[in-house]
Order: structure tokens, then C-alpha cells, then sequence
């Protein structure tokens, strides 16, 4: 028997943080800090920080390597 399958994300403009970690590959201590050095933005919702899908595409394309 084999392990969970993760859970499809829907496409969205704002992601919560447990899902911009799925996209991103990374824990939510990695997330925080991140989002707490201003490497990537988030938009604030009564007291929950949404990731909006334009600023993971940004992280990701800042930090892509180039060859």
C-alpha cells in the first residue's frame, strides 16, 4: 500500500500558506522566513498571509539558475 497522493491545487490568484509550500517545495519555517526577509509577498487577509500566485512566480523566476 502506498502513502497519501497529495491533493491536486486548484489555479488561484491567493494561496494559503500550506499550499504556496506545496508549490514551492519547501516547509512553512522555510516559507516565514522567506516571506519575514521580503524575498517574497504575501497579502494579509484579517490575520491570514496569502501568497499571491504572481509572487511565486517571481521567487521562482529570481532564483531559477540560468546555464
Amino acid at each position: 500500500m502506498r502513502g497519501k497522493e497529495p491533493k491536486a491545487i486548484p489555479r488561484r490568484m491567493l494561496y494559503p500558506t500550506g499550499e504556496a509550500c506545496q508549490l514551492l517545495c519547501c516547509s512553512i519555517n522555510f516559507l516565514k522566513a522567506e516571506i519575514a526577509d521580503g524575498k517574497i509577498g504575501y497579502v494579509m487577509r484579517n490575520n491570514y498571509k496569502l501568497i499571491p500566485a504572481s509572487a511565486i512566480e517571481k521567487y521562482i523566476e529570481e532564483r531559477t539558475v540560468r546555464a
